[in-house]
């Protein structure tokens, strides 16, 4: 019987595979949050708050307004990286990514 991967086995994989997508440094840049556990088909999605960036001249220019926006990812067993399936923030909703992660590779 094989054992069903969970999310903190990928990102132990991750880490081990010296790949830096789990990093502290890099979620709490991007206010990512991993909503969901590890689905059958290896995907899961994460949040992404728009934060903005600092322009050479002081201002600051946001893409999503603000928002937080939701993404599809996807566990890649060969290589341990995490891969994003679609567009990095494509969903407005949690249900709506979720719906997305679930339906890929189906």
């Amino acid at each position: 019987m094989e054992l069903k991967l969970t999310i903190e086995m990928v990102q132990q994989r991750n880490r081990a595979a010296g790949k830096h997508f789990f990093d502290h440094e890099w979620m709490q840049h991007f206010g990512t949050v991993i909503e969901t556990q590890l689905l059958d088909n290896l995907c899961f999605v994460t949040s992404e708050q728009d934060r903005g960036a600092r322009l050479s001249d002081g201002s600051l220019c946001q893409v999503w307004d603000g928002e937080r926006r939701y993404t599809v990812r996807c566990f890649n067993p060969r290589t341990s990286e995490i891969e994003t399936v679609g567009e990095f923030g494509q969903y407005k909703t949690l249900p709506e990514a979720v719906a997305a992660a679930r339906k890929h590779g189906a």
